[in-house]
């Protein structure tokens, strides 16, 4: 071999090396039974979900956003634990209510958001209930009424 071949195939075997080193790859859960089943499953949903978002019923950016984000934390807290060389084919029950919460946040921006529409909604017409209730607005014109 020439001195170039050689060279690339150090570099190679330092890449290997550092790859093996790497620390996401020893916090992986080997999961078993139910969790390995459901973890597919949860995949599954989540592919499915993307495909009818993009292909079938597009949705507002913010709300496709933050559902892939609540979706993907999920999946991360079931498949990496916090430490290395625990619970390494169960997923323990503080994780579990992190992907809970996870889940919960669009849901609850959701419901934040429409709260405060409803609120602001609400102050409109009470503020148009005072007004009319003193005297109603003129109009110049037949023209400004239209």
């Amino acid at each position: 071999m020439n001195e170039a071949t050689e060279k690339r195939a150090s570099l190679g075997r330092a890449a290997e090396a550092a790859l093996d080193r790497a620390e996401v790859g020893t916090n992986l859960r080997e999961l078993v039974g139910w969790q390995n089943v459901f973890l597919f499953w949860f995949c599954v949903l989540f592919t499915s979900v993307h495909l009818f978002i993009l292909n079938v019923h597009p949705v507002d950016p913010w709300l496709f956003r933050s559902g892939h984000v609540a979706f993907g934390s999920a999946i991360g807290f079931m498949m990496f634990g916090l430490r290395q060389g625990r619970q390494t084919t169960t997923v323990p029950w503080y994780d579990l209510l992190a992907m809970a919460l996870g889940l919960t946040s669009p849901v609850a921006l959701v419901a934040l958001a429409l709260a405060l529409f409803g609120a602001v909604v609400l102050l409109c017409v009470r503020a148009e209930k005072k007004r009319g209730a003193r005297r109603p607005m003129p109009f110049r014109s037949d023209e400004q009424r239209l």
